[in-house]
């Protein structure tokens, strides 16, 4: 019987008396019973919130495995302890492929105690209830392939989105539980229903759209943006009060007023000011005439005195080594065991996170 379900101390801070520790899950405990990304990626930001999380066989964790000598597994088990036990857990995290392999753990989900949340490739029911977890799986199943490379030519997302997302929705759906009740509770997740998720908004554009254009839309057939390229760099724009630019001033400040002559130019420029615009692939050549002999730096004040939108379009080097993400103290430095790594997205006044610099099991 877990100790949860008896004494719901942790349930009952959250539902309004604060927890004293390491953030705002301080006192919750957490088994994370199944390996791969989508279960870690949830005990990861459990554990960042502050609850105890601790792996029952960390030895068996796949992703030990994977390239770059195990990165990804120290990364996602960071700040994580051994389990002595698969009972007395306020948290339980399993998947499909866990459940096949320990048929023990399925009494977390048939007859749970505290809080169970099970992860599958498309739901625990149907032809696919037993379904292995599989990341390029979930993308295709969800299309999610489709806005990937160039058209035509459909392409494996470089990160683990579906499994990603699916962590994500799993915290939330647990913390939410938390703060709600005390009854036992089974919560499934599944990769697949992530990314649909995620790709809703999309499906609804394309359903009866006014105009087949759009940000959308485009995403099937136009080329993956890189930026406009500058004399050093590349950028992001866009002209946010594109009716009130003066496009004469403009275009004769970035030297290239022949493009006046143009009979697209009234909609050429505006409705082309930045990669969302109507006629952006057929302007980029016009705007990047304009950028080439200046840099980053003189692009953006130009536009910006044109009140436009500017940033830089960076590789991860760049972007980490800027002073923008030292200044919010987006990455964490290594430790000894744990390489540097992308802090937590939230801050929390009341109960501030304390980092566990701890490695992996």
């Amino acid at each position: 019987m877990s100790e949860f379900a008896s004494e719901p101390s942790a349930r009952r801070e959250l539902a309004g008396e604060p927890s004293a520790g390491r953030g705002p899950l301080a006192g919750v405990t957490v088994l994370q019973a199944a390996d791969g990304v989508a279960a870690p990626y949830c005990g990861m930001l459990l554990a960042d919130l502050g609850a105890e999380v601790t792996v029952l066989d960390p030895e068996g964790d796949r992703t030990r495995g994977w390239r770059a000598d195990g990165l990804v597994y120290s990364l996602l088990n960071r700040g994580k302890g051994v389990a002595e036990g698969a009972t007395g857990h306020d948290v339980v995290l399993v998947d499909t492929d866990s459940l096949a392999r320990r048929p023990e753990l399925r009494s977390h989900v048939e007859a749970p105690t505290g809080i169970s949340c099970r992860f599958s490739l498309f739901g625990p029911d149907g032809g696919w209830g037993d379904a292995p977890l599989s990341e390029l799986a979930a993308q295709l199943l969800s299309e999610a392939t489709s806005s990937v490379g160039d058209p035509g030519h459909p392409g494996r997302a470089g990160v683990d989105i579906g499994s990603t997302y699916a962590g994500i929705f799993a915290a939330q759906a647990i913390c939410a539980t938390l703060a709600c009740g005390t009854e036992p509770e089974v919560i499934d997740v599944s990769t697949v229903g992530a990314l649909l998720t995620m790709r809703s908004t999309l499906w609804v554009a394309l359903s009866n759209p006014d105009e087949w254009w759009g940000f959308h839309l485009d995403s099937y057939t136009r080329p993956p943006f890189r930026g406009y390229r500058c004399a050093d760099g590349a950028i992001y724009f866009d002209l946010r009060f594109a009716a009130s630019v003066d496009w004469d001033a403009l275009v004769t400040e970035l030297g290239i007023a022949d493009v006046r002559d143009d009979p697209r130019y009234p909609a050429l420029l505006v409705q082309g000011a930045g990669p969302t615009g109507r006629y952006a692939d057929e302007a980029r050549e016009v705007w990047e005439r304009g950028f080439a002999g200046r840099t980053v730096a003189e692009v953006t004040a130009l536009l910006r005195r044109y009140e436009g939108n500017v940033f830089p379009v960076l590789e991860y080097p760049a972007l980490l080594a800027s002073e923008q993400v030292a200044a919010v103290g987006a990455v964490v430095p290594a430790t000894a065991g744990v390489p540097a790594h992308i802090a937590p997205p939230w801050e929390f006044s009341a109960t501030p996170l304390e980092h566990d610099p701890s490695p992996a099991p």
